[in-house]
């Protein structure tokens, strides 16, 4: 059981409890005094992405630096990718020899499609997935 909420409780105050992110879902921020403090999910993929989505903005911003967007790249999506309407989703993805992006579909615990994979597809909170075909942004690592 996850105690990182109660422990935060005890000497701090939790902010949020669980974000609309998938994956990264049970992510904890909160602050002890005036420090901010973040429970990261235990899961490989879910741990990388709230590091690299929502831990990395904030300690830019807490140094004061201006916001990072990273390397872009378009590529055409290689296969549909189902969505859950209501949360914004990460999908791991590489790209083929010939510029395609290739969804790595796998539960948040699998390493290997963090280690196999070139970027992330961003798939809107409002979005219900994604077609075949269709052109996509990739974050490349």
């Amino acid at each position: 059981k996850d105690v990182t909420a109660q422990a935060i409780y005890g000497v701090g105050e939790v902010l949020v409890h669980g974000v609309a992110l998938a994956p990264g879902k049970p992510t904890i921020i909160g602050k002890i005094g005036e420090t901010p403090v973040v429970g990261i999910p235990g899961h490989p993929a879910a741990t990388y992405m709230v590091l690299s989505v929502i831990v990395r903005h904030m300690l830019r911003k807490l140094c004061g630096l201006e916001k990072e967007n990273g390397t872009l790249r378009s590529a055409k999506l290689l296969t549909n990718i189902a969505s859950e309407k209501g949360r914004e989703e990460y999908v791991r993805v590489r790209i083929t020899e010939d510029g395609l992006a290739e969804p790595l579909f796998g539960k948040s615990g699998l390493l290997n499609t963090i280690v196999e994979s070139d970027g992330v597809v961003k798939i809107a909170a409002g979005c219900e997935g994604l077609e075949a075909g269709e052109v996509v942004e990739v974050f490349m690592w």
